[in-house]
């Protein structure tokens, strides 16, 4: 049989013969508690992989396992999901730098006694914030950029070195309100302390 039609058929069921080994063939993912876990062959049909969420210059979310399958839902916010396999490989950081960390009540500023540790993306910026006010400077942290809203209203002040963020005196929370508003070009932030 050397017909076309005969062609045109064995085309048609060797085209439907791969979706069907494509379709079932199994996404890899690292299964367990941390990065360091192995890869693993999933159960057939499984689309995704899932693993801990980076928040930039915060960190990994705890709470969440590197695993096959999609995200649970209640742990949506501290989940990240992905569907090639292989992929919920963590990202490549920078190497991480430290701020410190701030709390603003009763018109006071309280540092915290110890620094924390940013983590940040590969091409991130290191960037810190503080307070340069006493009024409405929320930060879970220190590390990253202000709020764009806080930044306006001349409330926190970002800096772009490591534990660049020291307030001494009260003299200094002065200076750097009175230079959270003056604009600086881009040239200036690798360069200057201080936004």
């Amino acid at each position: 049989m050397s017909s076309p039609m005969f062609w045109n058929m064995m085309t048609i069921i060797a085209g439907l013969s791969m979706l069907l080994m494509i379709s079932d063939a199994e996404i890899q993912c690292i299964q367990g508690a941390n990065s360091t876990a192995p890869f693993v062959n999933c159960p057939v049909g499984t689309v995704s992989c899932y693993r801990p969420k980076l928040t930039e210059h915060v960190g990994f979310a705890s709470g969440v396992d590197y695993g096959c399958g999609p995200c649970d839902p209640e742990l949506s916010f501290e989940c990240a999901e992905c569907s090639v396999s292989g992929c919920n490989q963590p990202p490549v950081l920078e190497e991480s730098y430290s701020c410190y960390n701030y709390k603003v009540a009763g018109g006071a500023i309280t540092r915290h006694p110890t620094l924390t540790t940013c983590w940040r993306s590969k091409g991130s910026a290191i960037t810190c914030n503080m307070p340069a006010s006493t009024a409405d400077y929320k930060s879970v942290s220190g590390c990253g950029p202000c709020g764009e809203t806080a930044k306006e209203r001349g409330t926190c002040v970002e800096c772009y070195s490591d534990s660049c963020n020291q307030i001494v005196r009260e003299s200094d929370r002065a200076h750097l309100h009175h230079r959270t508003r003056r604009s600086v070009s881009a040239e200036c932030v690798s360069q200057c302390p201080y936004s």
